[in-house]
């Protein structure tokens, strides 16, 4: 609501939470990580236009202010806002559950990493070894002919993920790779 009602507000917060997040990542870049990760909890709400006012260009200037690989993830549905987001910079786009993967793959260019999107609560969380194994192959094999893909789970897995389900996950993309 912020965004119409005030977005003066909006702009003064975003402008101290960019300078916030720069100072963080290059710290991060000081101590030695090789990599990134831009959070942005709230962006996929945004229309593309609000997106490209409120969002794309501070997390531009995150990106811009390290020399690492940096990767954005946006929370659920992003299919609106792909363009923008490979816009910012980054190296990747991680994509949360909600997105048709295939879907998106032509709008994404081949130098940014397509990372993402296996669901960590419904399958995970909440499947069996079985389950999740068999949810990674599926999504391994719809992104098989797409050489800029890489496989994750669509957002963080919940503490409470059965080890079993993890292990799963993991040896699913092992023996895919040989």
């Amino acid at each position: 609501r912020k965004i119409i009602l005030d977005p003066d507000f909006v702009t003064r917060l975003v402008e101290f939470c960019t300078n916030v997040s720069i100072t963080f990542a290059q710290t991060m870049v000081a101590a030695g990580v090789d990599a990134i990760i831009l959070g942005d909890p709230t962006a996929g709400l945004l229309s593309p236009k609000q997106y490209e006012k409120f969002a794309m260009p501070y997390n531009k200037q995150v990106v811009d202010s390290v020399d690492v690989p940096v990767i954005l993830h946006v929370c659920g549905k992003t299919s609106h806002i792909v363009e923008q987001m490979c816009a910012t910079g980054v190296q990747g786009i991680s994509i949360d559950t909600p997105v048709d993967m295939p879907a998106i793959v032509d709008r994404v260019p081949k130098d940014v990493a397509i990372i993402g999107n296996l669901d960590p609560v419904g399958t995970v969380l909440n499947g069996t070894p079985e389950d999740t194994a068999a949810a990674v192959q599926n999504m391994l094999d719809s992104m098989k002919n797409v050489p800029n893909y890489m496989f994750s789970t669509g957002c963080e897995l919940p503490l409470e993920t059965p080890l079993e389900n993890i292990q799963a996950m993991i040896a699913t993309v092992k023996a895919a790779r040989n």
